[in-house]
């Protein structure tokens, strides 16, 4: 990609490899030359009066194809209409007034890296200033400079921004763009620079904005003309606000302000500093500091002089003394200037010391650097000046990335996105201008799912605060600490022998933990003022003190609420109480003549301590959670009640009883009641509430369904052939523990096990789905020029597919809780999609599991989504939706949790290793065991084909991978299963089983709906050849003796060498 160096130096009679370039002279050195040549003589002077400069010829070549470009006829407009996949969010105008309209760049950029490992901590580093300020220039260099030179001159580059004609005084950058940094964006902390559009352009669109582009060439659509999401500015509706410059001017600082690291001010004359630089840099601070609250740190301010005089002296490049020297020439502007008296007399009323200029910049920006860039003609300097623009850049993340770390308030590239989309949705509110943004508020929707005894009493405490937000803290913890003292007592009667009071300091880490959780993150300050409380927690409280206004004051985190001080009268609160709770049990034990357990005798008393609990804070119905158990505050909820409360299995256990007691099944219970508030379900419940344990040590049956688009009716051939050996008398999905599919597999599980449709029933589903799905939209051309975005255009029009799913599925129900009436065998169902921003895998499921914690981080490749609160729930037809939102649809923007889902098909086309590591967390029991029996489907192959494809495939490159996935994943669904049985199978292959039929020719592609019919045919014909015949009896006897267990009763004997005896009886599941 760089300029190739000349072979030689151009001085007569010299044969050296050329080493340098002298602009002045045109010519290139070697070394020795460029000494001896007369021009260059000690005490000869340039144009500039300083010596020639030796310029590497990369870099000057490289700087003056920057600085002063040239375009052939079209190249110029061409090239903006590439440019149109990088622009990240933006404003477009119908004829209902303004939108903000954001284009996934982010998610495009952030999944476009390959084979990173561990979590991502995107860095945004904006570039504002003024029209034609040059930050898109300065943006370009910092790219092109920092740009692998070692790859291939032909193959794929970063993006960069377009740089403007010569001469041209038209404001070229429109909206925002994002592009990424390529010496960081493949590490763990990428940078990520928004080149944002000159916020004083005026009303005239600048050249590369959509409408323009789209204008001129109306008959060539591109991607980046059919946005991801549209908000409508609700606050835009008078003449004033819709304006273009009024919306520019007050959206863009308030949403790059909020979220970047590094503000980066580009001004063109460093002698305006005063009058344009720093009341630039206060103005853009002031409109945006005070419209968000507990923001985890204020952002670094880096002032960038470009086209700076080259006359200046070796010391005033330094960037400490150009910052100096920029706070002298401005160091009586406090008195001088109206604006600064005006706003350093605030900031003092706010309690601020404000002496000189610095000191008010502070007041918005951490810190505050300034870099010299030179105007074109000393291109080493040029380059020189960048590396240092880059280096200060760096030094201001690293601050920014520590202080984040200190606030606990780091966020990872997924929960990044999660923070954007809740910004652009809170910005664009009628009162959104005026309303801050709060981070407290998004961080709850993002927390993983609890892991501890701690993070689960948090749980509860923060569900109470929500409700009970004018209450102390204390007043809170008062009432939770009876409830706290039972669970205690409860986990000690499920699973620790000894007294309660002996085993009570095991439990005060966890006490002290969620005190001090809760103290930093969701106690507000306490600091009033006639114009109201401080809201900012306090890791959260960098900026001082913040009204709900946002409005700002000087001061520190106050609060009464200390959680090492009331740490010690809580945990007496909790003695005392378990204290109180033992002797009654004590009581209830000495009483009782008959033979029920500690527990049993324990429930009652734990009953009582709920039913006061919510007699203090409000209805139970009113407090529920996906992520705790409610009833017990130590586990994950499995089982969804409904009434809308989650228990945990041992939960369940307790307050349920064996629905055959005749039988002895201690697998199948039944509940008449919630626990948290009998009496009133006792009524309400029209009939006893269902659940099915796996019993314990007995295998699990998995089946994973590929994706595959329609082919995904061969799945269900399949499935209704091994169904026909029972003589169609049993559901084939009441054989099965898990049923875990991706793309068109994912729309097969759901349909037929959590729907608990008929498998003819699924069969009409997909024929008639498919017609409704694929529906074309214009024809689309799209540039893959710069392979890190991997823009495509989508193919099909997305609406239709989302109403034909909701339509298909119910538009009420939710995935997780949902349960088929009077169906105590229903399987557990997951369905996978991938996020848009890091491509992890994402699982999608009807039932909840503990989190893994390997390697002590949780949420890296896989990620598990219960959100704390059921009604932010994704709904059944939704989860269909983001499995097959493969990249011929939009990506689904789930607008509850501000999440976006992308078909789980595009990593994980034949999800084994998935329901393989799903099914050792749902039952960690047997996690160490093979499973009964692991059946994979596919959705049908060209044998000989995909066979001789096999035996040459090699996985050289990721990117490789990728592209091959999304032409033809058929070949990798086959490695995907060789990978998975080298890996796990070992010496019980036999009850690893892959079903994918062949036929003679190239399957349909996933789109070919009125194929369809032709491959339903050719599939029964394949499926009655004997190998086939063959798998599908094995299957059908592996089926049949799994469901039969032996459930030991007895065990005597052993003891040195004597044999032990066991004793029980046969039973089904």
């Amino acid at each position: 990609m760089s300029p190739e160096l000349p072979q030689r130096c151009e001085e007569t009679h010299c044969n050296l490899v050329a080493e340098w370039y002298c602009v002045d002279c045109a010519i290139y050195f070697c070394d020795n030359c460029w000494t001896w040549f007369p021009a260059h003589a000690a005490g000869r002077t340039g144009r500039d009066k300083k010596p020639h400069e030796k310029t590497q010829y990369r870099t000057f070549k490289r700087l003056d194809a920057i600085l002063d470009p040239s375009y052939a006829p079209g190249t110029l407009e061409e090239l903006r209409r590439q440019d149109l996949d990088s622009t990240w969010f933006g404003i477009r105008r119908d004829d209902q007034g303004h939108m903000l309209v954001d284009y996934d760049a982010y998610s495009t950029l952030m999944g476009g890296v390959y084979g990173r490992s561990g979590p991502t901590f995107p860095q945004l580093v904006s570039f504002v200033g003024q029209t034609n300020a040059g930050k898109s220039t300065l943006i370009k260099m910092l790219i092109q400079l920092k740009e692998d030179t070692e790859m291939d001159e032909s193959g794929p580059s970063f993006p960069s921004p377009i740089v403007g004609a010569p001469g041209s005084k038209l404001p070229t950058s429109a909206d925002v763009h994002l592009y990424a940094d390529p010496s960081t964006y493949r590490s763990s902390k990428p940078i990520l620079y928004a080149d944002c559009e000159g916020l004083e352009g005026g009303s005239k669109l600048p050249v590369g904005a959509v409408e323009n582009i789209l204008s001129q060439h109306k008959s060539i659509p591109y991607a980046r003309w059919t946005p991801g999401r549209k908000t409508r500015l609700e606050w835009a509706k008078s003449p004033e606000t819709n304006k273009r410059e009024f919306v520019v001017g007050q959206l863009y600082p308030r949403i790059l302000y909020t979220f970047s690291s590094v503000v980066v001010f580009v001004l063109q004359n460093a002698k305006t500093f005063e009058s344009t630089a720093l009341r630039l840099l206060l103005e853009w601070g002031a409109a945006s500091l005070e419209r968000s609250v507990n923001q985890p740190a204020l952002p670094h301010a880096i002032i960038a002089l470009n086209s700076t005089d080259t006359g200046l002296r070796d010391s005033e490049w330094v960037s400490k003394n150009a910052r100096q020297s920029l706070l002298d020439s401005a160091k009586d502007c406090l008195d001088l200037d109206p604006y600064f008296s005006e706003l350093a007399r605030q900031w003092r009323q706010k309690g601020k010391q404000i002496r000189q200029p610095s000191d008010l910049l502070h007041c918005y920006y951490s810190t505050f650097q300034v870099v010299p860039i030179p105007v074109k003609g000393r291109y080493q300097l040029l380059n020189d000046q960048i590396e240092v623009l880059h280096a200060s850049i760096n030094s201001a993340l690293q601050l920014s990335f520590k202080a984040k770390q200190r606030a606990r308030m780091l966020s990872d590239s997924d929960e990044l996105n999660i923070y954007f989309q809740s910004a652009f949705e809170h910005f664009s509110h009628r009162q959104g201008l005026n309303t801050p943004f709060n981070f407290v508020e998004v961080s709850l929707k993002v927390n993983p799912i609890p892991n501890n005894f701690a993070e689960h009493l948090l749980q509860l405490a923060v569900v109470v605060k929500t409700r009970w937000s004018r209450r102390e803290s204390e007043w809170i913890f008062e009432r939770l600490s009876d409830m706290v003292a039972s669970s205690v007592m409860l986990d000690c009667v499920r699973h620790r022998k000894g007294i309660p009071g002996d085993l009570f300091d095991q439990y005060q880490l966890f006490f002290q933990s969620a005190l001090i959780m809760f103290g930093e993150f969701h106690v507000p300050c306490e600091f009033r003022t006639p114009r109201g409380r401080c809201i900012n927690m306090a890791s959260a409280h960098a900026k001082g003190h913040q009204n709900l206004g946002g409005e700002i004051f000087a001061g520190n985190f106050v609060s009464s609420f200390n959680a090492d001080n009331y740490l010690m009268t809580w945990r007496n609160n909790i003695k005392d109480a378990i204290q109180s709770i033992h002797k009654k049990l004590q009581g209830r034990i000495d009483r009782d003549r008959g033979s029920a357990t500690e527990e049993e005798h324990f429930l009652p008393l734990h009953n009582k301590v709920m039913d006061d609990l919510y007699r203090q804070i409000g209805d139970a119905d009113k407090y529920q959670s996906s992520s705790t158990c409610f009833c017990c505050l130590m586990r994950v909820p499995y089982h969804a009640l409904p009434c809308g409360h989650a228990l945990c299995t041992l939960c369940v256990r307790a307050y349920g009883h064996p629905m055959n007691k005749q039988r002895g099944n201690r697998f199948v219970f039944t509940m008449d009641f919630c626990p948290l508030h009998e009496q009133q379900t006792r009524s309400k419940w029209q009939g006893p509430f269902v659940v099915r344990f796996k019993p314990d040590h007995a295998g699990v049956r998995i089946l994973c369904l590929d994706g595959g688009g329609v082919r995904a009716i061969v799945q269900l051939q399949i499935l209704l052939m091994i169904q026909q050996q029972f003589r169609n008398q049993i559901p084939i999905q009441a054989f099965f523990d898990l049923i875990l599919g991706t793309s068109s597999g994912g729309i097969v599980a759901l349909a037929m096990a959590v729907k608990g449709w008929e498998l003819h029933k699924c069969m009409d589903l997909l024929k008639r789905l498919y017609r409704k799905v694929f529906v074309p939209r214009d024809s689309m051309m799209s540039s893959m020029k710069y392979f890190i975005t991997m823009k495509v255009p989508t193919k099909y029009k997305t609406t239709p597919m989302r109403k034909a799913l909701e339509q298909e599925f119910g538009e009420s129900e939710t995935l997780f809780g949902h349960r088929i009436r009077d169906n105590a065998n229903q399987a557990k169902v997951a369905v996978t999609a991938t996020d848009t921003a890091i491509r992890r895998v994402i699982v999608i499921a009807n039932y909840g599991r503990n989190e893994s914690t390997q390697n002590g981080r949780r949420r890296r490749r896989w990620d598990f989504p219960r959100p704390n609160d059921p009604t932010d729930e994704l709904k059944i037809w939704e989860a269909a939706v983001a499995t097959m939102s493969s990249t011929l649809f939009k990506p689904f923007f789930h607008r509850p949790t501000k999440r976006t889902y992308l078909d789980g098909a595009l990593y994980h086309n034949s999800p084994t290793k998935v329901a393989n590591r799903e099914r050792k967390l749902i039952w960690p029991d047997v996690a160490n065991k093979h499973p009964d029996l692991f059946l994979s489907l596919g959705t049908g192959q060209n044998g000989s084909e995909i066979g001789r494809k096999l035996s040459q495939s090699t996985r050289s490159t990721s990117s490789r991978r990728y592209v091959s996935d999304n032409m033809d994943n058929i070949l990798d669904a086959e490695l995907a299963w060789q990978d998975f049985l080298e890996e796990s199978a070992g010496d019980q292959i036999s009850r690893y089983i892959r079903i994918n039929p062949s036929i003679s020719h190239e399957p349909p592609k996933h789109d070919e709906v009125d194929q369809m019919e032709r491959l339903q045919e050719e599939m029964w014909a394949a499926l009655s050849k004997p190998l086939i015949k063959s798998q599908v009896e094995h299957v059908t006897h592996t089926l049949v003796a799994s469901s039969f267990y032996c459930e030991r009763s007895t065990v005597r004997g052993g003891g040195g060498d004597k044999p032990v005896f066991c004793s029980g009886k046969s039973n089904y599941s």
